[in-house]
């Protein structure tokens, strides 16, 4: 019986190396694409500065949205559902609210709901030229050195001032 138990305890140590290990690889590779996204490439090798036309399918359309949309759970976890199944880009929180009322049966403003997920941590702002009228919702593992979105979840550049002298996570 102790054999066993012995045998157990390894793999119980081997399977918990091998989740430390899988991690460590997960932060090198996001680490890489961020220096490969800062040179202007994708994560495919293609040139994205001198791209023309380059569009950004959302995760799902809004028909496939309108089908997987929770829509007998709380507003906290409808809009953690569309920001974690729908939305791939920081996004402002009047655009949400326009989703939001597309998609839910319950009517009613969200401002308030997506404050309360900002305390908790579970969404951020990040706020360009110290403007609240740009300033975009997103997930916090969008953010890059808690200074701006990753490039591939940064809002479109039409979005966004011409000149950006300041950019500004909020989290709390």
């Amino acid at each position: 019986m102790s054999v066993s138990r012995e045998l157990i305890d390894e793999l119980i140590k081997a399977k918990d190396d091998l989740v430390n290990f899988r991690n460590s690889i997960n932060e090198k590779i996001s680490y890489l694409v961020d220096v490969i996204e800062s040179y202007g490439y994708d994560e495919k090798g293609n040139n994205i500065r001198s791209a023309t036309n380059l569009t950004v399918k959302d995760v799902l359309d809004q028909s496939e949205a309108w089908k997987n949309f929770p829509q007998v759970a709380t507003k906290e976890a409808q809009l953690m559902w569309l920001f974690e199944n729908f939305f791939n880009k920081g996004i402002k929180l009047s655009e949400v609210q326009k989703h939001y009322d597309n998609l839910s049966s319950k009517k009613g403003r969200i401002d308030n709901v997506a404050r309360r997920l900002k305390k908790e941590g579970r969404l951020v702002v990040v706020k360009y030229n110290r403007s609240n009228k740009m300033s975009f919702w997103g997930l916090p593992l969008w953010i890059k050195e808690n200074k701006d979105f990753r490039l591939q979840h940064k809002p479109n550049e039409n979005l966004l001032p011409l000149d950006i002298f300041d950019t500004k996570v909020v989290r709390k």
